[in-house]
C-alpha cells in the first residue's frame, strides 16, 4: 500500500478509463484528473511522486489497480 498526497488537475472530458495515468501521469477520474504531488509507499519515506514513478518506470496509459485488504 501507499499514501498518496495529490491536488486537483484538470476537469476536462476523456475516453480514458478511470485510474489511468496521462500523459503528464496524473490519474484519470471520470472527467476529472488527480495530480499526485507526493506519495509514501509502504515500509518508505514520503518521497515526491516524479521520483516514485521514475523509480518504477511509470508511463502514460499504465493503471492503478485496487488491493483489497
Amino acid at each position: 500500500g501507499a499514501t498518496l498526497c495529490g491536488c486537483p488537475g484538470r476537469a476536462e472530458p476523456t475516453l480514458i478509463s478511470p485510474g489511468t495515468f496521462d500523459e503528464n501521469l496524473n490519474v484519470i477520474c471520470g472527467q476529472d484528473a488527480l495530480k499526485i504531488v507526493r506519495i509514501k509507499p509502504a515500509g518508505s519515506a514520503l518521497m515526491d511522486f516524479k521520483d516514485f514513478a521514475n523509480g518504477r518506470q511509470t508511463q502514460a496509459n499504465d493503471s492503478l489497480i485496487q488491493i483489497d485488504m
